[in-house]
């Protein structure tokens, strides 16, 4: 069995990562889908969004380096 180079490694490490943020992205998703209509205004509601949001980024960019 060939040693894995230090590439192969780093991006089986940030396809790991993104799977893993991917996994929080789609829980949040959905208690933000499931948040009560009366409660979606709040800052909590607000806030989760912005994580979404963030995290979702940290994705994108994650899916961006070689």
């Amino acid at each position: 069995m060939k040693p894995k180079t230090k590439t192969e490694t780093r991006q089986g490490l940030l396809e790991d990562a993104s799977g893993l943020l991917q996994q929080v992205v789609d829980d949040l998703t959905d208690a933000q889908d499931n948040t009560p209509e009366n409660l979606q205004g709040s800052e909590s509601y607000e806030r989760r969004g912005d994580a979404i949001d963030a995290l979702e980024s940290v994705i994108s960019e994650i899916g961006s380096v070689e």
